[in-house]
């Protein structure tokens, strides 16, 4: 599930850098991991928090200098 979660993650993560403008790339970081940890919940066998919850952001999630 870490794997699967991962790369739905920086999928996401690039996809929304290569959408953004560099003012709303603030909080692609958090939207990202958002829809990465939906896809995975909704994935067979994953469903549960158990497999999904445990990923948060640590650091300058914000992307602020």
């Amino acid at each position: 599930s870490t794997r699967l979660l991962m790369e739905r993650f920086y999928g996401a993560l690039s996809k929304c850098d290569a959408e953004a403008s560099r003012a709303a790339v603030a909080g692609d970081k958090a939207r990202a991991l958002r829809l990465a940890q939906r896809s995975v919940m909704g994935t067979e066998g994953f469903e549960h928090p158990y497999f999904w919850s445990p990923f948060v952001l640590v650091g300058d999630w914000r992307g602020q200098s």
